[in-house]
């Protein structure tokens, strides 16, 4: 799930019990995703370029965006609206280590 809010992105990952939540967004390459995504505050744009994907999220509206990385990297979230942070497209084991870190540290 993802979350748009002033000056920044939350993302939370349902499908991973007890997940901590992150302000990078970690992906599966070749791995298609379905993005659950909410305005908290004002209107945002889920913007990543090299996937030429962008999509409107307005307050009050949970807006689904289907998607699949097909390369690996480090790749930045813009906004039309404002800035935000980086997207991860990692093989799983980094997303497995953060999850294990962040589960320690609750």
């Amino acid at each position: 799930n993802v979350t748009g809010r002033q000056w920044s992105w939350s993302f939370q990952y349902p499908e991973e019990e007890n997940s901590p939540g992150s302000d990078v967004l970690y992906l599966q390459v070749n791995q298609p995703v379905l993005l659950e995504m909410e305005a908290e505050d004002v209107l945002h744009s889920f913007w990543v370029p090299e996937f030429r994907v962008k999509q409107d999220l307005v307050p009050g509206r949970t807006t689904k965006l289907r998607i699949t990385p097909t390369q690996v990297g480090d790749y930045k979230i813009r906004c039309a609206e404002n800035p935000g942070p980086k997207l991860s497209i990692k093989p799983r084991s980094p997303f497995g280590k953060f999850l294990s870190i962040n589960r320690s540290n609750t």
